[in-house]
């Protein structure tokens, strides 16, 4: 998916999204004006109702107060007024207040004035004397004009924020149209609501849309933009597999973290694959290496042990000549030399058997702190100077071991003597016990000259040696031991300077523990 596409489908979406909320708010719009035509035609059939029935019952009253106190006169004291419309007002109360919302009152014509005016039923504020100011010649107007014309007129009339349907019929009295009535019906709430929902629609109308416009772009814009870290981000890793994406929110978020997790495992696995290959070759050249060694150490030690005591037998006739050496063809010296190195020969053989049988069959259960206290003891008498460097951590734990302690002492001795050889100043030997593990973690870190990464791979792997006088087998025996227990030994670079040699070992669940001595 590339990023044009991206962009267009969300334009798209918003489009149709901006197209349902108009064509929404064009339906709510159209109901509402329907209802707002439903309630004007009812109020309007309302007034023409009330106009009716008031015009019939106001008629004996009105005859009466236009024969006693008005007829004949073009002007009217403020008293003949306020006489008059107490009448007239009781009658126009009485009448309509059997419609709701109805107001309503007569206008003489000679006068020119509105008596007789009453709202019984319209909510407060309520006018103090006649039509409110702002109807005030709306009213007036049309009175007049259904007077002049001689009908009955139904006119809608309005102003922000009134809107009246407004109903006025002439009175004749003795041939002659002195007055009019007039009823409306104030219908400005009910319309002004409709009005505010109906503006309400349309701002909310280009609200969104205007909105759904700059999130798709946002969106798309984001979207992209994370699309393409992600993509540089694969492909740094492909250079560099311990890069990972940025953590984020939201979805791209899920999908860097669904790769980084697949990634990581993979890796994880890799390495795993790895080490397993890298220990069943192991496995393998040791195996291999056994039956080879143990089959010429067998052959060896036959006739190394023949010359060894022919060897003897010549020193013994040697010493009988009275020890004048200076008359032998072969001095003491040439002997001893002769001796030692078949010595020499036979320690190495003994060595190269332990391929054969790492471990001895007489196995016990003892504690590994034990020996490694013992061991450092006897460190102290014969190599005062490895015993100053090394230091204990000491622990008051348990570490049940079932097992060969000689062995695994001189696993310790190899670890150690290699620890000094490479110029330590300082040996830590940790052992502790892994959370939810049954194995002790013996650890022995130091800080000499260290272990190179190309040798990492090889230091366990026979006759291999860095050291001009070295056979290369002290490490290789060590991890045949270590293995023999069903065990691992590794050695990795310390975080400053030197070596950290990790052994692994299985706690025995056997309650007894054998002190080692």
């Amino acid at each position: 998916m590339t990023s044009p596409n991206l962009r267009t489908k969300a334009l798209i979406i918003a489009a149709i999204f901006a197209v349902l909320v108009i064509g929404m708010s064009v339906y709510f719009s159209s109901s509402i004006n329907q209802k707002k035509e439903n309630i004007i035609a009812v109020n309007t059939e309302v007034s023409i109702r009330a106009m009716e029935h008031f015009s019939e019952e106001i008629r004996p009253i009105l005859e009466q107060v236009w024969r006693d106190e008005l007829e004949g006169k073009e002007a009217i004291t403020r008293k003949d007024e306020r006489e008059a419309d107490s009448l007239l007002s009781a009658a126009v109360k009485r009448i309509l207040k059997e419609y709701d919302g109805i107001e309503g009152g007569i206008y003489f014509y000679t006068l020119d004035e509105f008596i007789g005016y009453a709202y019984p039923s319209i909510p407060s504020p309520k006018p103090v004397f006649g039509p409110p100011p702002r109807s005030y010649n709306i009213i007036r107007d049309q009175v007049r004009a259904s007077i002049l014309e001689d009908r009955t007129i139904v006119e809608l009339h309005g102003f922000d924020p009134a809107t009246f349907p407004l109903s006025t019929k002439p009175i004749e009295i003795d041939g002659e149209n002195v007055a009019a009535l007039w009823t409306r019906v104030h219908i400005a709430r009910e319309l002004a609501a409709t009005g505010n929902v109906t503006r309400a629609l349309i701002n909310m109308t280009l609200i969104v849309t205007l909105l759904g416009f700059i999130i798709a772009l946002a969106v798309s814009w984001k979207l992209k933009h994370n699309l393409e870290e992600i993509r540089d981000g694969l492909e740094r890793i492909k250079s560099d597999n311990t890069y990972r994406l940025p953590e984020k929110r939201g979805l791209p978020g899920y999908v860097s973290h669904y790769i980084n997790d697949l990634i990581t495992n993979l890796f994880e696995e890799q390495q795993k694959r790895e080490i397993l290959e890298r220990e069943l070759n192991q496995k393998k050249k040791m195996a291999t290496l056994g039956k080879m060694i143990a089959g010429v150490a067998h052959e060896i030690n036959t006739p190394i042990s023949i010359i060894k005591t022919r060897v003897q037998i010549w020193e013994r006739q040697i010493l009988k000549l009275n020890g004048k050496a200076e008359n032998q063809p072969v001095s003491i010296d040439s002997m001893e030399l002769v001796r030692h190195e078949i010595d020499r020969v036979s320690k190495l053989v003994k060595r190269l058997l332990v391929f054969s049988r790492p471990v001895s069959e007489r196995k016990h259960v003892f504690d590994l702190m034990d020996v490694i206290r013992e061991r450092v003891k006897i460190i102290k008498k014969n190599q005062p100077g490895l015993y100053e460097i090394i230091q204990i951590e000491n622990c008051d734990d348990a570490f049940p071991i079932y097992g060969d302690a000689n062995a695994i002492e001189q696993v310790l001795i190899n670890v150690l003597n290699n620890s000094y050889q490479a110029g330590a100043e300082h040996v830590w030997i940790r052992l502790v016990k892994p959370a939810d593990s049954a194995t002790a973690l013996l650890e022995i870190e130091d800080d000499g000259s260290g272990i190179s990464e190309a040798s990492l791979d090889k230091i366990f792997d026979p006759f291999y040696t860095t050291k001009d006088d070295g056979t290369g087998l002290g490490l290789s025996i060590s991890y045949e031991i270590i293995r023999a227990h069903s065990g691992k030994m590794v050695y990795r670079q310390a975080k400053i300077q030197g070596t950290v040699c990790s052994v692994e070992l299985p706690l025995t669940k056997k309650d007894e523990i054998e002190v080692y001595a």
